[in-house]
């Protein structure tokens, strides 16, 4: 059994701990961990035999959703918690408590919390520790416990060597929408997906300390990023590992190609590879305190409307700049990613230095493997990340704000955005 990859077992019951279950599981998802969860993953067939298969596969943790019915769940009560009881016991693995019971000051209460189970020999319930189920920070710590009780698991394989995360912003929920990484982050989905989700953002936000806690603890010196996400989730999640805290990054795209960026200082080659210019349209007021940028490596002209419509927002900016090849039609090889996303940061850098402010409201069109290798590389800015949304209509494409983000000494702080740009 590979206790150590597998997906966290969340145990609970239907009729009063759905919502709880629902609440825990994109928590965990977007702090990296995989999660079976019987609504996602049970197949036809009988479900003792699909319970009884799933937990005895592998599962890396456990979480019990302590509610009054779990008393009448017979699965509960004589598969899961004693199986879950038998591995935390045996094989030493991690077994979270998220309960509704209460004490009157409040405090959670682990004696009637226990008294919810039955006995299992050599496992006391009461003794573990418990988080309450109404507490965003208890939900957090309890993804965060879980996270280093991996990453301590799996040192073995990271020290010295990659931390592999694979990421996804567009997946549905399932158990088997998991890989062979280290971890697999997870956001909610949005309606179609054309924006990100701002709750799954919020969630992926909360869990940054977490996540760039997990590398220190890996013994990584390298991460390696895979799978698919919005360009400015990928903006700010290069931005969680900057250069001063990781010494390489990499990420593999849909293709299988690799685009990485190493431990070397920004510079200008002496052929630039893009240009800056103004952004015509846009409104300029000497006495605003933002720059506009917009990267465009597509060669394609993507988006035109939106970013004309976002550079004429009558608030105005200090300045606002397109960032375009400086040969019309180039594309980014993944063996350049380094050199390009060099090229843009240093325009980007100069650009900011000469307007003298710290707040750049930054669009893309490119990559989103480059987008990472950007985002890793503006320390110093509080940055606002866009999304396109109904790009390929002219007369209503516009760019979203989505996240905000700004590389710090400790950890990099990102918040999630509404619509009107205002912290969720």
């Amino acid at each position: 059994m590979d206790h150590d990859h597998g997906p966290g077992f969340v145990s609970y019951r239907h009729s009063d701990g759905t919502e709880h279950a629902g609440a825990v599981t994109s928590v965990l998802r977007a702090s990296g961990l995989s999660v079976w969860l019987d609504r996602y993953a049970m197949l036809v067939g009988s479900f003792r035999y699909r319970m009884d298969e799933a937990l005895q596969s592998g599962p890396s943790a456990g979480v019990l959703i302590a509610t009054p019915e779990v008393t009448l769940s017979q699965a509960i009560q004589t598969v899961e918690f004693p199986t879950l009881a038998r591995l935390a016991r045996d094989n030493g693995m991690l077994v979270g408590v998220v309960t509704t019971a209460r004490r009157d000051d409040g405090s959670v209460d682990e004696q009637a919390t226990a008294s919810l189970y039955g006995e299992v020999e050599g496992f006391d319930l009461a003794g573990h520790k418990q988080y309450a189920a109404d507490r965003a920070d208890d939900l957090r710590a309890l993804a965060r416990d879980l996270v280093v009780d991996r990453m301590r698991a799996l040192r073995h394989e990271t020290d010295r060597s990659v931390l592999r995360i694979d990421v996804a912003t567009r997946n549905q929920p399932s158990e088997s929408d998991r890989t062979a990484a280290h971890l697999d982050v997870r956001l909610d989905i949005n309606g179609d997906g054309e924006l990100p989700s701002p709750a799954g953002l919020a969630r992926f936000a909360a869990a940054a300390p977490t996540l760039t806690e997990a590398f220190v603890i890996s013994g990584a010196n390298a991460v390696e990023f895979s799978g698919n996400g919005h360009v400015s989730f990928c903006l700010a999640l290069g931005a969680l590992l900057p250069r001063s805290r990781c010494s390489s990054m990499t990420f593999v795209d849909a293709k299988g190609k690799s685009w990485t960026s190493r431990a070397i200082a920004l510079e200008h080659r002496p052929e630039p590879l893009v240009k800056l210019a103004d952004i015509p349209e846009a409104v300029i007021v000497p006495e605003a305190t933002r720059v506009l940028a917009h990267i465009d490596v597509l060669a394609t002209g993507h988006a035109p409307a939106a970013v004309e419509r976002l550079a004429a927002d009558p608030a105005g900016w200090r300045a606002a700049y397109m960032i375009a090849p400086s040969n019309p039609g180039s594309l980014v090889p993944p063996q350049d990613a380094e050199a390009w996303a060099n090229d843009i940061c240093a325009h980007l850098v100069a650009a900011m230095s000469q307007a003298k402010v710290h707040e750049l409201h930054l669009t893309y069109s490119g990559p989103a493997a480059l987008a990472t290798l950007i985002g890793r590389n503006l320390s110093g800015f509080s940055v606002t990340a866009y999304e396109a949304f109904d790009r390929f209509n002219p007369d209503n494409a516009r760019y979203v704000p989505t996240v905000r983000f700004r590389i710090g000494a400790a950890v990099t702080q990102i918040s999630a955005l509404d619509p009107q740009g205002a912290v969720i």
